[in-house]
């Protein structure tokens, strides 16, 4: 991977837009954009949190469950438009001569975002500069692993000894973590869980990841 002087890990949250109010057949919109920012040493230095505003989309019951996003915090929340421009605003604080890169958890945030802006007609100096050098952080913890296995976050991070902070799905916790797992990654440091390095010796088959199953057995002092 390039070496940057900064690096954006972006996690997005989307709620589904119905057939019939989506410009496009825009079928996701954003409701959340959490980042966390990593110097050139892979340490985390800053966070960028947004609701976003959806025009279309509205928060269903499974929304609200999965990410703990309800319509009343979504309430004077600033449109995409303005909340992309708070976003690069940000990265623009740690950016010298286009020296930030991004990643993300899988492609799906830097698609949704390109979709959008299309759908929106939204152009934010900068943005299109960071798409076009988005880096698949979950393809670079597959390849450490020497597999082709797609890892969730969750297992990722249960591989790499890491705690999760906060809430699954949740936009700021996903970036934290997703950072947290890179600042070990790309620095060199990630050791592997050895729990997790005994399940796999015993898998034939790729790991299914299940905390009860990761636990299972095991006693722990009172």
């Amino acid at each position: 991977m390039k070496k940057y002087g900064h690096y954006a890990v972006v996690d997005l949250e989307m709620c589904m837009v119905p057939d019939h109010n989506s410009p496009g057949h825009q079928g996701l919109e954003t409701i959340q954009i959490g980042a966390a920012m990593l110097d050139r040493d892979y340490k985390m230095v800053s966070t960028f949190d947004t609701f976003v505003c959806p025009e279309y989309g509205q928060v269903n019951a499974f929304i609200e469950q999965l990410t703990g996003i309800h319509e009343s915090d979504l309430e004077g929340a600033p449109k995409m438009e303005q909340a992309l421009t708070s976003f690069m605003d940000w990265v623009h604080t740690y950016d010298t001569d286009g020296n930030v890169g991004a990643l993300s958890w899988s492609m799906s945030d830097a698609s949704q975002l390109r979709k959008e802006t299309a759908g929106k007609n939204i152009e934010i100096p900068g943005l299109s500069c960071l798409l076009d050098n988005w880096v698949d952080a979950q393809k670079l913890f597959s390849k450490r692993m020497n597999t082709k296995h797609s890892y969730k976050l969750s297992e990722a991070l249960f591989a790499a000894g890491i705690v999760p902070e906060g809430q699954e799905h949740n936009g700021m916790s996903d970036a934290v973590n997703t950072a947290a797992l890179l600042s070990k990654l790309l620095s060199g440091t990630l050791v592997l869980n050895p729990i997790y390095e005994s399940m796999t010796r015993e898998e034939t088959t790729p790991l299914t990841f299940s905390l009860g199953e990761a636990f299972k057995g095991l006693k722990f002092d009172s």
